[in-house]
């Protein structure tokens, strides 16, 4: 029996799920035009969504003749999980900065928003009475040396009927432009690397490259959604395939600890992994 369903894990790993199409829900926070960007005072928006397909989006520019304007649209994104229309409208009349309490109300509706996203970071908006135009969410911090560390792992492996939780010990190494990373079970039985490039992505990281494991064949990888917050808690989702152009993938969302060097004594038991210090979080490698 438990051959049985290693075999079927590793058929999982393996093969993957036949599919070729991912949500690509945005990132909360602030937006930008690609190429409007220049560090001076512009034209943006932001994008608030709380774990659902709900967002809302205020826009801010201006008008013709240089006064300031705010839009807002509200809605859902639609089923295919990356596009999100609505009506842009601006108000009017609300309450002034130091002024009584009172009601806004509509101004105008200024027509149809468009937004089609390409990853949770990037995509294209089209503005009512413009064209289509290339858009990302603005990454002012970049906590890239975050990943050069040790972490205590949970990989879920997941497909449309089944999935499987490991616990695992993970290490990340930073490669110059690229990262490179290792997941190994906590039996030791199992290991894989992982190389690949590393590129910004709004809030978190994305990388792409190829992977060998001791049990299964090799095969290429994309990391999406990586990131490591203060408190050292890492989360991403890895897609794994045998094929070059990750036609079909399988599927795993990965959450983890940062370690410590090993030797402390917890609770009286020497030789433990702390959490880390936010130094050791924070220190270049």
């Amino acid at each position: 029996m438990l051959s049985s369903v290693r075999s079927l894990i590793l058929v999982a790993l393996a093969t993957g799920v036949s599919t070729t199409a991912s949500a690509a829900l945005p990132q909360s926070g602030l937006w930008a035009f690609d190429g409007e960007s220049n560090g001076k005072p512009g034209r943006g928006f932001q994008i608030d969504r709380q774990d659902g397909n709900r967002i809302i989006v205020s826009y801010f520019g201006y008008r013709s003749d240089g006064s300031s304007m705010f839009l807002q649209a509200a809605g859902s994104i639609g089923d295919d999980g990356k596009t999100f229309s609505a009506e842009l409208n601006e108000y009017k009349n609300g309450r002034a900065m130091g002024g009584d309490a009172r009601t806004g109300e509509l101004a105008q509706m200024m027509g149809t928003v468009l937004m089609e996203f390409d990853t949770s970071s990037t995509g294209a908006i089209t503005l009512p009475s413009e064209a289509k135009r290339p858009i990302s969410r603005i990454a002012f911090n970049e906590h890239r040396t975050r990943l050069n560390n040790d972490f205590n792992l949970t990989r879920v492996v997941f497909d449309k009927a089944f999935s499987w939780t490991f616990q695992d010990s993970a290490s990340f190494a930073l490669n110059g432009d690229g990262l490179n990373f290792k997941i190994v079970r906590f039996s030791g039985t199992e290991t894989c690397s992982f190389e690949g490039d590393l590129s910004a992505s709004g809030d978190a990281f994305v990388s792409k490259g190829s992977y060998h494991c001791v049990a299964m064949a090799p095969g290429y990888y994309r990391l999406e959604e990586l990131k490591v917050d203060q408190f050292g808690f890492l989360s991403a989702m890895l897609h794994i395939s045998t094929d070059a152009n990750m036609s079909y993938f399988n599927s795993q969302k990965l959450f983890g600890t940062c370690i410590g060097p090993l030797g402390a004594v917890i609770l009286g038991v020497p030789n433990q992994n702390p959490i880390c210090t936010t130094t050791e979080l924070e220190e270049a490698p």
